[in-house]
């Protein structure tokens, strides 16, 4: 078996997608994102266009006003731990393609 064609997972991450849940804003914003980077590896990033720079914005507007990062900035805060997590998810996005 070679790299390709080679399988290390046990079983399947999912069984099955509802793709109407593709259609919701957050999802519909992460799937826009997809062809705004290069797969490869060890090839350097074009700039983001325009377009894309609206298309990374809009999703993490989505992703920060979700419920499980609402939850997690209120525990956050109320551990006083952290207040902006919006820089904090944004580093994060820009670290991991820098």
């Amino acid at each position: 078996m070679n790299q390709l064609t080679s399988k290390f997972a046990f079983g399947s991450l999912f069984k099955s997608v509802d793709e109407t849940r593709l259609q919701e804003p957050l999802w519909s914003s992460f799937v826009a994102l997809l062809d705004n980077y290069n797969p490869h590896t060890g090839q350097v990033e074009p700039a983001l266009t325009a377009s894309e720079n609206t298309e990374t914005q809009e999703f993490l507007f989505q992703a920060l006003s979700s419920p499980a990062l609402i939850t997690l900035k209120d525990f956050l805060v109320a551990k006083g731990k952290s207040s902006q997590i919006e820089v904090q998810v944004l580093l994060i996005i820009i670290l991991s393609y820098t």
